[in-house]
């Protein structure tokens, strides 16, 4: 019982069963060597330094991935602000276009499109949109600039057809106004007829008023060009000053002819380049030479 393991040295034998002692004080009984015991782990020491590790990886994946973030919101914050800026930038654009009932769609739409043919120093003043009674599907359209007035046809798919002229070049602009909106017309010196129908009222008015101070500016332009060239046909002759010699000898001898001085006047005078008083003026001059 002892080798096999059942009799261990702390167990009580007798012989009698009266007296008892433990087993191992009875002398040539011999039991086996216990197996040594194996190492105890300390398996809380071992989880603490683990879940220590384990903690320490996850604070830096944790903040790794909060930088990350606050990048990609950083970024759509801008991304956001640029577009309300663009967005912002637009509507000012198209905004003073919009006072009197202007499509706001139609306006923003060609806007961008007309800035695009403009010059460096032209502005653009005014845009009219046609407003038909049944269906108001590509409505042309009129837009005024400091230097041209362009019609313009909005056809399928966002195509735009131009057709503008130098505002010297426009001989007169009208407005005609019915029951179910007004025309603007408008001829060019080179005897083209032009017009835009069911243009609201105010539109069209508005487009009279910058029509007409744009004219004052062309026939102005107009008269100082003619003045130019009849002065340089009429031969050297300028208000301000006296009679211009012209270089050749025999250019010269004409201008000092009193005669041909007062006909050059008179053509000066026909003409409108002169005021009857500067006609008096200088023939009073030219014939106390004389």
């Amino acid at each position: 019982m002892a080798m096999n393991g059942t009799l261990l040295p702390s167990d009580l034998i007798s012989f009698d069963r009266e007296k008892w002692g433990a087993a191992s004080s009875l002398k040539g009984l011999e039991f086996p060597m216990p197996a040594p015991e194996a190492p105890k782990i300390d398996l809380t020491k071992g989880a603490a330094k683990l879940g220590k590790s384990m903690m320490t990886k996850f604070a830096g994946a944790a903040e790794v991935m909060s930088t990350t973030v606050s990048k990609i919101h950083t970024i759509r914050d801008e991304s956001r602000q640029e577009q309300t800026l663009v967005q912002m930038e637009k509507r000012s654009a198209v905004q003073r276009f919009l006072n009197e009932d202007q499509d706001p769609k139609i306006i923003e739409a060609n806007v961008p499109k007309i800035l695009q043919f403009l010059t460096s120093q032209e502005e653009l003043l005014y845009i009219a949109v046609q407003k038909k009674p049944v269906a108001n599907i590509a409505p042309d359209c009129v837009a005024l600039t400091s230097r041209r007035i362009i019609f313009f046809t909005i056809k399928l798919f966002g195509q735009v057809s131009f057709n503008d002229h130098l505002w010297r070049n426009v001989a007169n602009a009208t407005v005609k106004e019915g029951i179910l909106g007004s025309t603007f017309s408008a001829t060019v010196t080179s005897g083209q007829y032009m017009s835009v129908d069911y243009l609201p009222k105010a539109q069209a008015r508005m487009l009279y008023r910058y029509s007409q101070e744009m004219e004052e500016h062309a026939v102005e332009e107009r008269r100082t060009r003619e003045m130019e060239e009849a002065r340089a046909a009429a031969g050297g002759v300028v208000i301000q000053n006296a009679l211009v010699p012209p270089t050749s000898a025999g250019a010269a001898s004409a201008a000092d002819d009193p005669l041909a001085s007062l006909q050059k006047l008179k053509s000066m005078l026909d003409a409108g380049l002169i005021s009857p008083q500067e006609f008096g003026a200088k023939k009073t001059e030219i014939l106390s030479r004389m």
